[in-house]
């Protein structure tokens, strides 16, 4: 169980770090990451779920009118 509980902690640190950065850098880990995923049926999910989570969390952008 303790592998387990590492694996989770690195998610959630994962996760925070997605959180803090600042929409440029954040975009392009998402385009890289998702971009890299698109022959795995498995990770290309894992992404799905966690960049669903992050972005709850992040700020929201306003709109430039």
């Amino acid at each position: 169980m303790e592998g387990r509980d590492s694996m989770f902690e690195k998610i959630i640190q994962m996760s925070k770090d997605l959180i803090a950065m600042d929409i440029d850098t954040y975009n392009m880990c998402k385009y890289t990451l998702r971009t890299q995923a698109v022959e795995n049926q498995h990770l290309t999910k894992f992404l799905d779920v966690l960049f669903e989570l992050v972005e709850e969390k992040r700020p929201l952008l306003l709109e430039v009118h």
